[in-house]
């Protein structure tokens, strides 16, 4: 056979320049300190929407002198501290104007107010009525009459202020205008219960001839009908 020898000593040449032949095969460690990079991605930020905000209430008045009392333009919704609408209006309510005459009765107010748009209608009437000892079928059907023409679909009825010449009859009414609310699908707001003590007379500091509230009494009324039209 013939000298293998030089085939074997081409084999181990080979194998020492190859990679990973021979005893050189492990590649070589890495530099000290020196580490894999890493890559940093920015944080997820998650936003909410704001809440929409809530639509405004427009709303319109019609009463006597404790609605229009130091207003001075009542259609153009410009009330007086002493009128009872700016403690109604605040957050979500917006009184836009309506009709409102001192010592106008049911069936004035009913002769006098015009259709208005808006989202509700307060009426507050018959403290005139109650004093001139109107009887309660033509306050009920003058009543009728202020919601037909307005034509608002929502309508809020208030209770009358307490009297203190006849408090029994502020009762008799105030009783009746509930029945009457809750036959026709409006809504009764007992606002004067804000300025009126258990026998039906005002509360102190809360009037100042027995008829009209004081502007704190006008407030309390107010704060009322803000409750019941955002409640």
């Amino acid at each position: 056979m013939g000298d293998r020898r030089p085939l074997l000593c081409g084999v181990l040449v080979l194998a020492a320049v190859l990679p990973g032949c021979g005893g050189d095969a492990d590649p070589p460690a890495a530099a000290a300190g020196s580490s894999t990079p890493t890559i940093a991605t920015a944080p997820t930020i998650m936003t909410i929407p704001p809440a929409p905000a809530a639509a405004e209430l427009t709303v319109v008045a019609v009463g006597d002198s404790i609605t229009a009392a130091d207003s001075p333009d009542v259609p153009a919704g410009v009330f007086g501290p002493g009128s009872w609408v700016p403690s109604a209006e605040g957050p979500g309510v917006d009184v836009t104007g309506g009709w409102a005459v001192p010592g106008a009765t049911t069936a004035d107010m009913r002769a006098g107010v015009q259709p208005l748009e808006a989202d509700a209608l307060v009426v507050m009437a018959g403290t005139n009525d109650v004093r001139r000892g109107l009887p309660w079928t033509e306050s009920a059907a003058a009543l009728d009459g202020i919601v037909a023409t307005v034509g608002v679909p929502r309508v809020l009825v208030c209770s009358i202020a307490p009297l203190t010449e006849d408090p029994a009859a502020v009762a008799q009414y105030n009783g009746r205008l509930a029945g009457l609310a809750a036959a026709e699908g409006w809504e009764f707001v007992d606002c004067g219960a804000s300025v009126r003590d258990p026998s039906g007379e005002w509360l102190p500091g809360t009037t100042y001839d027995g008829v009209h509230p004081t502007v704190d009494g006008a407030a309390r009324i107010g704060a009322v009908v803000h409750q019941a039209l955002v409640g």
